[in-house]
């Protein structure tokens, strides 16, 4: 179980420009398509008006389909190329949504602004766990009351030695090349229930992908609500 660390850690903004080109495809590739489920699964809960961020957007696979529900949709993606992607996925739509230049510290230093939907989607397990901790304060301080943070991400094993096994096999070998090619840090599969009840969320949920292996989904996306904001 990961412990909140005693210091904040700033931000890091992992280089991905070298890897723009193909991270989408190996991705596709490397999951089968559940990353892809896995980022979009949120997208069902995003209703007309809803106010949406979009941590570390990438290319913005997701974004036109929460555009198409009505959202009202702002991400943050630090990378030229990958910005340069997104605009080119997005065609027409790019003028819709509110691209911005920042890291995810850059943008709370300009305000506080109230989202209904935070979307954290493979931007968490880019940090070490003091770094995770820190990045994930700062979204949930981005909630509405109410609002919810949606997060798709490895799925932690379960129990036994041969879930855990199976599930680090399937994950360790990218998160070291991930950090071989600098755009990620090296920690274990993050299980983001806890941490979310200890940042003061509620109503944690989770919804696992289809399963790969035997024993449950390789991939999972956690659902929780904040109450009230402070």
């Amino acid at each position: 179980m990961a412990s909140s660390p005693q210091t904040p850690v700033p931000d890091r903004a992992y280089p991905y420009g070298h890897v723009a080109w193909c991270y989408d495809a190996l991705a596709q590739f490397y999951s089968l398509g559940a990353i892809d489920r896995a980022k979009a699964w949120h997208t069902r809960l995003i209703q007309p008006g809803m106010r949406v961020l979009y941590l570390g957007a990438g290319s913005g696979r997701e974004v036109p389909s929460a555009l198409s529900r009505g959202g009202s949709v702002t991400c943050l993606e630090p990378c030229e190329r990958m910005r340069e992607r997104f605009a080119k996925r997005l065609g027409d739509q790019n003028r819709e949504a509110h691209l911005l230049p920042l890291t995810l510290d850059e943008y709370t230093e300009r305000g506080d602004p109230q989202y209904d939907l935070v979307c954290g989607n493979f931007f968490f397990n880019l940090f070490d766990q003091a770094a995770m901790w820190h990045q994930l304060a700062k979204a949930v301080a981005l909630l509405a009351a109410g609002g919810i943070i949606a997060i798709a991400d490895f799925a932690p094993p379960g129990q036994g030695r041969f879930s855990t096994t199976t599930h680090n096999l399937y994950y360790r070998p990218v998160n070291v090349v991930g950090r071989a090619l600098n755009i990620c840090a090296l920690h274990p599969i993050y299980d983001y229930a806890s941490i979310l009840n200890k940042l003061g969320l509620v109503k944690v949920s989770w919804q696992d992908m289809l399963p790969l292996w035997p024993s449950r989904g390789l991939y999972r996306v956690w659902l929780a609500k904040r109450v009230r904001a402070d």
